[in-house]
């Protein structure tokens, strides 16, 4: 869900303002004028959800400036770096002040946060993490997806952030547009901005956003951005699947740390056991993860150790299996 916006400003400002709310697909134009008194009536019935305004118009209307604060409008205002602008925007109830020079940069980011604040829920995010390679981790995340999407009917999204060694993109038989290491670039990181760097999957509601082709862009991701990246995705898609790195690299334990649930995959042999059993000491001692984020996916269940040995040896039951096929 977007917002209902109306611009006011100057007659020399309003063209700019008005053309950039209708270039953004989550804003939808409501009202476009400036005359700040004739709005504020136009609103008395049905106000929009936000409303951006000069402050040049504020400083005509300085009378008018409690009736727009009493409102409640998700107010948005451009102006000067200066004092009285600053108590003008104050007084008339403002949520954000944008710099004139820098309005197209800084624009953005205030509207997904105006967004982010009408739309609170969080949908889920789920690792899918091994302490040992070649247990299928991937091809569990990639499948998970899909079966997701398929489930919800809705979007979800799948993020690789096996940021040196991911092949997400290889797996499901896609060119990506582009990957973790371009959205970290980004000026501003916003919905729009991660949006088309997502490459769709074929026949899916799946969208992909790709590790790093080159190795050595994994240095340029820090932990934070991976979580703002993760927080971006889950408030527009109805899941999140991270499929994760081996080992406990930072940006990985800021996934695992920001992750809803932790698909621990493991397949029923002496040395991933021992791995697992390791894994889970460090998630309760450690990480002091809840017990219920952690859930214990077998694959190619059935081709070792025996579900009961499996469990004697963690300490706790299996959640999931995977067949040999």
């Amino acid at each position: 869900m977007g917002l209902t916006m109306a611009v006011v400003a100057p007659e020399d400002r309003l063209s700019a303002l008005t053309q950039w709310v209708r270039r953004q697909a989550d804003l939808t134009l409501r009202l476009s004028t400036y005359d700040l008194r004739g709005a504020l009536e136009s609103f008395r019935e049905d106000p929009p959800d936000a409303l951006l305004v000069h402050d040049a118009v504020l400083r005509e209307n300085l009378g008018w400036l409690p009736n727009l604060k009493a409102r409640q409008i998700a107010t948005v205002v451009v102006g000067p770096v200066d004092a009285e602008a600053f108590r003008r925007a104050l007084a008339a109830g403002a949520e954000e002040y944008v710099r004139e020079e820098a309005w197209e940069a800084e624009l953005p980011a205030v509207f997904e946060r105006l967004l982010a604040a009408r739309q609170p829920e969080r949908h889920p995010v789920v690792a899918v993490f091994s302490p040992k390679g070649g247990v299928g981790k991937s091809t569990i995340a990639s499948n998970l997806a899909c079966a997701a999407a398929e489930r919800i009917g809705e979007g979800v999204a799948l993020v690789d952030l096996d940021l040196q060694f991911g092949d997400l993109s290889t797996l499901l038989g896609v060119e990506p547009r582009a990957t973790v290491a371009d959205v970290v670039r980004l000026p501003t990181l916003t919905f729009d901005g991660v949006q088309r760097m997502l490459a769709p999957i074929d026949k899916t509601d799946v969208q992909l956003l790709a590790s790093p082709v080159n190795p050595l862009e994994a240095e340029e991701v820090e932990p934070e951005q991976a979580v703002a990246l993760l927080e971006v995705l889950r408030r527009r898609f109805q899941a999140v699947i991270v499929d994760t790195a081996l080992g406990y690299t930072d940006v990985n334990v800021a996934a695992l740390d920001v992750a809803d649930l932790i698909l621990l995959v493991l397949t029923p042999d002496v040395v991933t056991v021992r791995s697992v059993v390791r894994t889970l000491d460090l998630f309760d001692q450690g990480f002091q993860y809840p017990r219920e984020k952690i859930r214990l996916l077998v694959n190619r269940d059935g081709s070792g150790l025996s579900r009961q040995e499996i469990e004697e040896a963690l300490g706790r039951p299996i959640d999931f299996g995977v067949p040999s096929d």
